[in-house]
Order: structure tokens, then sequence, then C-alpha cells
């Protein structure tokens, strides 16, 4: 008989995808629509955000809080943003194809549920969204969106192509303070062509501007008042692009808007009034002149889809963390955990969590077949219900957690929670996106009950 250390080893320890495979936080509805390329690129995100960058997200907070919130010089976002470049997943959303003797192409790498499900594991680390700033943050996801679908050979050059390899940022500004930016036809921030110089004259002020100070911001998209005199007030607004030099103008003044205070994790969570007085820059437009209301709503669509996914996986993170603090921590001589409030309100967070990510992953299917005009209604429906559920959700999570849950040094609950909440006011309140689908729904019922009474009427005569 041979020895113990002999004998063929006939059991293999499970491995994470063995026993929470990456196929769990993919709705089964829509499954079969990922292909299995993609899914493997899926399964390296999670992997690599499970267990480089969720594991280290106390450290990281706390690296920030020594060194004055500063990510760009975080040892630790530096050390796993070069990990990101091993392990291929550095162009996640734009695939950038060099051809020999040609200009280079650009597409998407992953198709819109495919990015839903990238966005969801983003959610889960404070310290992956900062790794990954170029495909986490909202803003720079709708720039590159907008640059993909309207910007010319040149302008992806000089501007997708340096967010993809060199981790650039960028700063879109539509709203203004003192109007009702929700509706983006009330921007009355001037932009004056002038095409015998081949420049661009701006007077205005943007209000809640992002990434106004990081170094890694080389791009304002501004959204202007062009066509004055246009009489489809839908076809009054242009996007127009500033890059680093620009923004150096000596007519471009900014101020920094005090939110949060100094526990503001990252540059994201910094806001800026900007202003623009006779800003003589070069002309430099994104897409036709007069497109900007619709183009400014194609990047609301699809980024703040991305961006209802990332707070299902806060959602889903901060759950965890209930139950692994309602796992150690004893109420009245038994755990937490084993209360029946604590085991209905985990069902019921739990619910709430697949509902929000059945919503976005419908919605995304839809943009796919049909396109992002038919799926106005999902779209709106997510952006409304996720954000609301989500930050409800961190809320009792920071609950359970007691004054631990407000350190933000120690747990990353109050970022999330900023996350959450701010989303419901970003490109559109809840009562805006209420209102709009509302009437949305107004009109489809008024024009199918009107063709179901005719249908009615032809049958009884018949």
């Amino acid at each position: 008989m041979p020895n113990i250390s002999e004998r063929p080893l006939t059991y293999k320890k499970p491995t994470l995808e063995d026993v929470d495979p990456t196929s769990n936080y993919i709705p089964a509805a829509v499954r079969d629509k990922i292909s299995h390329e993609s899914y493997e690129v899926l399964t390296r995100v999670r992997k690599f955000i499970d267990m480089e960058c969720l594991t280290k997200d106390k450290e990281y907070l706390r690296e920030l809080g020594e060194n004055g919130y500063d990510v760009e010089g975080s040892e630790l976002v530096r050390r796993l943003r070069a990990r990101v470049d091993e392990l291929g997943l550095g162009d996640l959303y734009v695939n950038i194809q060099r051809i020999e003797n040609k200009e280079p192409f650009y597409e998407n790498r992953l198709s819109v549920l495919e990015y839903c499900v990238v966005s969801f594991f983003f959610g889960k680390s404070v310290l992956a969204q900062a790794v990954m700033q170029t495909h986490c943050s909202v803003v720079n996801v709708g720039t590159m969106e907008l640059l993909l679908r309207y910007g010319t050979p040149e302008q992806l050059a000089e501007n997708l192509s340096p967010m993809v390899t060199n981790n650039w940022t960028s700063s879109f500004m539509v709203s203004e303070q003192g109007i009702s930016s929700s509706d983006a036809l009330n921007v009355v921030t001037r932009c004056q062509f002038n095409e015998g110089k081949g420049t661009m004259t701006l007077n205005g002020s943007k209000w809640f501007a992002t990434s106004v100070e990081d170094e890694k911001c080389h791009l304002w998209l501004v959204l202007c008042l062009t066509e004055a005199e246009e009489g489809n007030i839908y076809k009054k607004h242009s996007i127009v692009l500033l890059d680093k030099t620009a923004m150096l103008h000596k007519g471009i003044t900014f101020k920094r808007i005090e939110t949060g205070g100094p526990s503001s994790m990252t540059d994201s969570n910094k806001y800026y009034n900007v202003y623009f007085n006779n800003v003589e820059v070069p002309l430099n437009v994104l897409g036709p002149r007069g497109e900007g209301f619709s183009m400014v709503q194609r990047r609301s669509s699809v980024a703040k889809l991305y961006q209802c996914m990332k707070l299902c996986g806060m959602g889903q993170e901060s759950l965890r963390l209930a139950q692994l603090h309602a796992a150690k921590h004893k109420v009245f001589g038994s755990k937490l955990q084993k209360t029946d409030t604590f085991k209905t309100d985990v069902a019921n967070w739990k619910i709430k969590i697949e509902t929000c990510k059945l919503l976005c992953c419908n919605a995304a299917v839809k943009c796919q077949v049909e396109g992002l005009k038919q799926a106005r209604d999902d779209i709106s429906m997510a952006k409304i219900v996720t954000p609301r559920e989500m930050s409800n959700l961190v809320d009792w999570s920071i609950q359970i957690h007691g004054a631990l849950g407000l350190c933000p040094l120690e747990s990353p609950l109050m970022s999330m929670w900023q996350t959450c909440r701010s989303t419901r006011i970003n490109d559109g309140p809840d009562e805006a996106l209420l209102s709009q689908l509302g009437k949305l729904e107004i009109t489809n019922f008024t024009k199918s009950q009107k063709t179901w009474d005719d249908e009615l009427s032809r049958m009884k005569f018949s």
C-alpha cells in the first residue's frame, strides 16, 4: 500500500468561481446575451476586484486620509493600475485597433449589457473605482460614448486615445446656477463661432463641474447655446470641446463649491463653478452644430445606465458588510444575524437589489436590440428606482454598523451613500424623471388605446 504522500489527489479545493460563479451576478434572463469571450473578461474583472481591490479598501481609505485625499498620489492606486495593464483590462470600454498605414479604428469592446455587468463589479470597491477611474466615472464614460459616436478622426486621436491609454479624465459641463438644468433646453451659456478666424467665443458660467483641478483632466465638454435664431428649440445647442491649452485662457475662472467637507473620497466628489468671460479659443465642435440636446440625451441615457448598475454593486457590498457586522456582534445576548428583523431586512434588500439589476439589464438589452429611443421608458425606470433604493440600502447598512458606519476612513459606507444620494440629483432629480416617464406613458397609452378602439369598431361592423 503506497504512503499517504504518494496517493493521487482526488479532491480539488474549490475556487471562488466554483462556489460563487460570475454568472450568479448576471440575471438568468439575459445570460445568453453575453458572449463567451466577454464572460471571460467579466470573470477576470470580478476576480481582480474581489481579490486585489476589495480586500484593500480599508487600507486605501486610511492612506487617502493621511495624504490629503490625493488619489493620484496613492501608492496602492499606482501599483494596481500597473496590475490592470498586466491583466489586459485597461481598455474595457474602448477597443483601439491599429492597422498599419491607416487611421486607428475605435469601437466598443463590450456591449451595453456586458458593460453593465462590469459596472456592477466596479461598484463593490472604492479602491477599484479609483484604479479604473476612466471606466468608472459616469463623466468619463459619457465622454467616451460621445466621442465614439460623434468624434472626427482628429478628435478621437487627440482625446479618446489618451483617455484609454493614459487614464486622462474629462469634465462635462451642462448645469448652470439659477436655472432648472434637468431640462438642458434652459442652458444659456453662449458660444459664438468665428469661422473666418477659426475660433469660438464663450460667455457664461457652468455649475457643479467636476475634475476642474485634476491634473489628468485634459478635456472639457461644454454645452452652449449656439443657434439662437433656430426655430426648433431642440436644435439650438451644441457641444464644444476645450483642451488643456484652452483651459489656461485668462478669461476662464473657477471656484470650489463646498459640499461634503474634507471627507470627499475622490476628485469626482469635488464640484466647481466655472466662469467664461469672452473666452476666445480654437473652434472645436463635437458632432453637428445644433445637435447638443440630442447628444446630451444619449450621453445621459447610456452613462447613467452604467451608473445605476454600479450603484447595484454598492448595494450588494453594503449588504455583505452588514451581514459581516451582524455575524460578529451581539444584541441582548444573541447575534444580530439571528434576529427575525435582520433576516427579514436582508431578504427585502436582496429582492430590491435583484429588481434593480433586472431593470438595468432589461434596459441594456432593449438599447442593443431596438435602440436608445425605444428604450427610453426602461432607462427612466432604472434611473428612478435604482438610486433611491440603493441609497436607502446603504443608509440601512450604516444604521446596522452604528457609529462605525459614519467613519469614512474605517468604512466605505459613507462614500457609497454620498454617491447614491448625489446620483438622485445629477442629470435630473426624481421628480423630473418621474414627470418625463409619466408623460411618455400617457402618450403611449393614448396612442395604443385609440388604435385599440379603432380595431374594435372595425370588428363590430365586419
